[in-house]
């Protein structure tokens, strides 16, 4: 139990984008990629909902793997600049 704990606490870099109307949105929607896009996400009207979803749904998610004994991915790096075109 004391290894879910752990898990439980790991920090997942968030991919936060908003989904216009004309594509069928009008909310905002989180994931963590190292789950993959469908596997650990959420919606919400502002960002801080999404991502507050986001954290509920990863902490299922990590107890469901754990359950299944299916591999709990580690977080990867990310920095600023590998996210941002440099000019």
């Amino acid at each position: 139990m004391e290894e879910l704990k752990l898990l439980l606490k790991r920090k997942y870099f968030i991919t936060l984008y908003w989904i216009k109307e004309k594509d069928g949105g009008g909310y905002w929607f989180a994931y963590h990629p190292d789950f993959g896009h469908s596997a650990c996400s959420a919606t919400g009207d502002t960002p801080d909902e999404a991502i507050a979803f986001l954290g509920l749904v990863r902490q299922d998610v990590i107890k469901h793997y754990w359950r299944m004994k299916k591999t709990i991915p580690e977080p990867s790096v990310f920095s600023f600049e590998s996210c941002h075109n440099k000019e």
